[in-house]
């Protein structure tokens, strides 16, 4: 089970990245989307934090969650026995094997730890199809943003040019048309930030498997660890170029919209 799992960690984590593309269900959401340009502008910032965050959150919480898990023996004094008992019920996901002699406090407490490591470990699961989904969407971000501003140039010349507009209407279009720049310029500082958080992926990947291997190690769980470093090795490359390709891609793609 344990080679199982480190095996799915660098699958999940690293050879995922791999992908640029990904499946979407944007079509649907963009024809139900009834915001104005300069309010989906506006909310692309938001959206694409939301979206790295969803991906980076299992990575960034990894090196807590493996603390609390090397300190379990000394909080709740376990033996050597005990503790490798409970930790390989946690990382398998079956019963947790409690000593006869545990409170019913110190027993809840691992088992909501327990719980915590798992929802951690099912996140990892769903990183390659987020990290495809976030690289996909920076590419697409990369490319909407000026065409977005565009429009919202386009949204406000009309109400203006409207004789039929009210008096609100009109100051609210004058007011988006003199802020679209400066709103412009800070979703693409966002999309940008967000892309080189993408271009870490890999790296930050590795990383998190690598203190995985350790912390097995550390519990006396060390199967994890020989099985993970081939194959953290193997796919290390493998996730660095393909993020490099999405980003010469957004690149690219952007550029071409300019054109």
């Amino acid at each position: 089970m344990l080679n199982k799992l480190s095996t799915l960690l660098c699958v999940s984590l690293c050879f995922g990245l791999t992908a640029c593309g990904g499946s979407s269900k944007k079509g649907d959401a963009e024809a139900a989307d009834e915001r104005s340009s300069i309010e989906k502008l506006e909310a692309m910032s938001s959206e694409l934090q939301a979206e790295a965050d969803a991906v980076m959150k299992p990575i960034d919480e990894m090196d807590g969650i493996l603390n609390q898990l090397t300190e379990l023996p000394t909080k709740y004094k376990l033996t050597p026995a005990d503790f490798k008992a409970i930790a390989q019920g946690i990382i398998d996901g079956g019963e947790l094997k409690m000593p006869p002699s545990m409170d019913a406090k110190a027993a809840a407490d691992i088992s909501a730890f327990a719980g915590r490591f798992r929802t951690m470990m099912s996140d990892l699961k769903a990183t390659p199809d987020r990290a495809a989904s976030l690289i996909a969407t920076v590419a697409a971000a990369l490319v909407e943003v000026p065409v977005l501003a565009t429009k919202v140039g386009a949204e406000t010349a009309l109400v203006t040019a409207n004789p039929f507009a009210s008096a609100e209407d009109k100051a609210k279009a004058k007011s988006d048309a003199d802020r679209v720049k400066a709103v412009q310029e800070a979703t693409m500082a966002k999309v940008q930030e967000i892309q080189t958080k993408v271009t870490e992926l890999p790296g930050r990947a590795t990383q998190a498997l690598t203190k995985f291997g350790q912390a097995m190690a550390k519990v006396g769980l060390s199967a994890a660890t020989d099985a993970a470093s081939g194959a953290v090795n193997d796919a290390k490359g493998a996730a660095a170029d393909s993020a490099k390709a999405a980003g010469d891609s957004a690149k690219d793609a952007a550029e071409s919209a300019v054109e």
